[in-house]
């Protein structure tokens, strides 16, 4: 068993959250994570939860998808039955699936000068934001402080959610020559298949590494494309 999905019930008003657990054991301790969630295993106290493996799973990406799969069939985002927030899969927050992950992430590997505007214009139908010459960043997350960033051609956002993220975000600014905000870099689409080719060689070298899961990404780790899919931030992740 590589990890379980779970339900935990609020045994006083019956309400339940489900989430996923790594792990080759049932962990009798663990209820669920998020800090929303904690505040609520606060509110009522632990000992009035019950906590329970709905199934096992063998793989990461079953994991996900099964998560997915029983927050759906038992509605828990319905507040009024349950407390999850978003619908699950590790990957799944940033508004992708499993398999629209693959697309994107074969897409943007075999991205070359020649065909690059033709890879972007698929990856619009996952949601990908485009910002034109002269347009401002608009960051939909509240730590960016503002506008930071103005676009000098059409250009796509990449955030880095790793270990040192400044000082790469830095790094990549400079050798592209691209505006950028903390871990935000904003590319010209000309110079993709060039970036990706330093990530996959960073990567491949281990220059590029996940962040902590105490990071300040909190647990989303990676790289990322912006996209406009939601009125809050959602990313388009890259699978190296």
């Amino acid at each position: 068993m590589y990890g379980y999905i779970y339900k935990t019930t609020n045994l006083l008003d019956h309400k339940i959250y489900i989430g996923q657990h790594k792990g080759h054991l049932f962990d009798s301790y663990y209820y669920g994570s998020g800090s929303w969630f904690r505040a609520v295993l606060k509110k009522y106290g632990k000992n009035n939860f019950r906590c329970e493996i709905i199934e096992e799973c063998e793989t990461p990406e079953s994991l996900n998808k099964r998560e997915v799969y029983w927050i759906e069939y038992f509605q828990s985002i319905n507040p009024s039955i349950g407390y999850n927030l978003a619908k699950g899969g590790e990957q799944f927050i940033v508004g992708c699936t499993e398999q629209e992950i693959r697309n994107i992430s074969n897409l943007l590997l075999s991205a070359t000068v020649d065909n690059i505007y033709d890879i972007i214009s698929d990856l619009q139908k996952y949601g990908l934001r485009i910002y034109e010459k002269n347009e401002r960043w608009q960051p939909t997350s509240n730590n960016s402080n503002g506008t930071k960033m103005i676009a000098t051609d059409n250009s796509v956002v990449v955030s880095f959610y790793i270990k040192n993220q400044y000082s790469i975000t830095k790094e990549y600014a400079h050798m592209f020559k691209c505006p950028y905000w903390k871990y935000n870099l904003m590319v010209e689409i000309y110079k993709i298949p060039d970036l990706l080719k330093k990530l996959f060689i960073d990567y491949e070298s281990k220059r590029i590494i996940p962040e902590s899961f105490k990071g300040p990404g909190r647990g989303t780790s990676g790289i990322f494309f912006e996209t406009q899919k939601q009125t809050k931030s959602v990313r388009m992740p890259l699978k190296l």
